[in-house]
C-alpha cells in the first residue's frame, strides 16, 4: 500500500475534483477465465492478496469522501475475508454495491453475508449474453450461465437486491 493512492492526505484533496465513488478490486481470484476482464491482475498468478486489516484501513481513509464502494474483483466473494469486508462496511455506514459473476463456491455463506445488510445497494450480475453459448464464449467456463443464474435467483428469493450487467 506504499504507492496506493490512498496514501494521498483526504484534508489535501479538493472536494469538486475528487471522486465520491470508489471500485474496490478485492481479489483478482476468479472461477470464471473471461479474456476481456477488467481486473488489471486477473492474470497474474500469485498477486498477493490484501486482507481485511488492509481492507478496513483503505475504507477508513476513504471514508471521508466516499459516497458509495463497488466491491469487485476477479470475483469479490472469493477474497477469504469476503463476510468480514462486509460486514466492516455495514458498520461504517458504507452504501456498496457487489459486482460479481455469482457463481458462489458456498451460496449460504453468501447470501449470509449479504442478507439484512442496510446498506447494501445492490448485486450486479454479470451475464455475458442471453443464452449459455455467449455466456460461456465470454467466460470461457462450462457451466458459469446456469450457475450464475440459478445462484442470482436464489438471491432474489432470499430478498437481496439483484440486477444483471448484460
Amino acid at each position: 500500500m506504499g504507492d496506493c493512492a490512498c496514501d494521498v492526505r483526504v484534508d489535501q484533496l479538493d472536494p469538486s475534483t475528487t471522486p465520491s465513488h470508489f471500485f474496490l478490486e478485492l481479489t483478482p481470484d476468479c472461477n470464471n477465465a473471461c479474456p476481456g476482464c477488467g481486473n488489471g491482475y486477473a492474470h497474474q498468478k500469485n498477486q498477493p492478496r490484501q486482507p481485511a486489516a488492509q481492507w478496513r484501513t483503505v475504507i477508513d481513509r476513504i471514508l471521508p469522501i466516499a459516497s458509495r464502494l463497488r466491491l469487485t474483483g476477479g470475483e469479490p466473494t472469493l477474497h477469504p475475508e469476503f463476510e468480514e469486508i462486509v460486514a466492516y462496511l455495514e458498520a461504517r455506514g458504507v452504501p456498496f454495491t457487489v459486482f460479481t459473476n455469482a457463481r458462489w463456491a458456498d451460496l449460504d455463506a453468501v447470501i449470509r453475508a449479504l442478507a439484512d445488510k442496510q446498506y447494501l445497494e445492490g448485486i450486479l450480475v454479470s451475464v455475458h449474453g442471453a443464452r449459455a453459448c455467449s455466456h460461456e464464449s465470454f467466460t470461457a467456463t462450462p457451466g458459469s450461465f446456469d450457475q450464475a443464474l440459478a445462484n442470482a435467483r436464489w438471491a432474489v428469493q432470499a430478498g437481496l437486491p439483484v440486477c444483471t450487467s448484460t
